[in-house]
């Protein structure tokens, strides 16, 4: 037996075990076009290399030369494609798994851990660029009233429309996010202390207009902090708001009353 016969009986058996195992994640897979393409190039493969080692058994090589270029070139593409396809599917994959991470899966938009990351950002862009900002907290008012009333779908249903309205009422580059079960929280970069006070009062209004008509009325309290002025931390800056969110909480029940 030639060297050359034991070499190419080794790349045959080496592409039958390929094609097993990508007819088994075809089989197994959710993305299965993508394993498709790899399945028709490694047949591809499979096809030239059988007719590279029949040509040698019988002892008559370069007898089917132009079938055997043929299938090791459509076989190549046909794999080069198939591996552009599978990074391209993983990278969104990782991408959408990034997501869910920090992604509020209610809101859409960023949950604590997402929020945080964003903040802990933004004051080192503050701190290079030389900017002030504000930090705003956003409690919803007697929402666990609403929820055990009325059911937590509507209480979703609640959640989903602040969010809504927080996103119509700030700018596109403002950062918002959601950090509790009825707790916002939005970053205003690059604005002075008074703006928070002003979008805060505005955010008021727009909640309350939100629910105007229905069979219960939604409304928010806010507290705001701005930074560098009265925080030099996300931690500091956070207690400041969150301080000036439940003095309004509780100034508003008092009024109530």
């Amino acid at each position: 037996m030639s060297l050359n016969l034991v070499i190419e009986g080794i790349i045959f058996l080496t592409v039958v075990v390929w094609l097993g195992m990508i007819t088994r994640f075809c089989w197994l897979s959710p993305n299965k076009g993508i394993w498709l393409i790899f399945l028709i190039g490694g047949f591809m493969f499979f096809s030239a290399a059988t007719l590279n080692l029949v040509e040698d058994m019988i002892g008559h090589p370069g007898l089917a030369e132009d079938a055997k270029d043929f299938s090791f070139a459509v076989g190549a593409v046909l794999l080069a494609v198939g591996f552009y396809q599978w990074s391209s599917w993983t990278i969104r994959n990782m991408r959408r798994l990034e997501n869910v991470a920090v992604k509020d899966e209610l809101t859409r938009l960023f949950n604590r851990r997402g929020f945080l990351q964003r903040l802990a950002q933004e004051i080192e862009r503050s701190r290079r660029r030389n900017y002030g900002f504000n930090l705003l907290i956003l409690d919803l008012n007697n929402f666990k009233f609403i929820n055990d009333t009325h059911g937590h779908p509507v209480g979703d249903t609640v959640l989903k429309k602040t969010a809504s309205i927080l996103e119509s009422e700030l700018r596109s580059y403002d950062i918002l996010g959601r950090i509790g079960g009825d707790e916002f929280a939005a970053i205003l970069p690059d604005t002075r202390p008074e703006d928070g006070f002003e979008v805060s009062e505005r955010i008021i209004k727009a909640i309350e207009r939100g629910s105007s008509g229905a069979a219960f009325q939604v409304s928010v309290a806010v507290g705001a902090a701005f930074f560098p002025l009265e925080a030099d931390s996300a931690e500091k800056l956070i207690i400041v708001a969150d301080r000036r969110m439940y003095k309004n909480k509780t100034a508003r029940a008092a009024e109530n009353c």
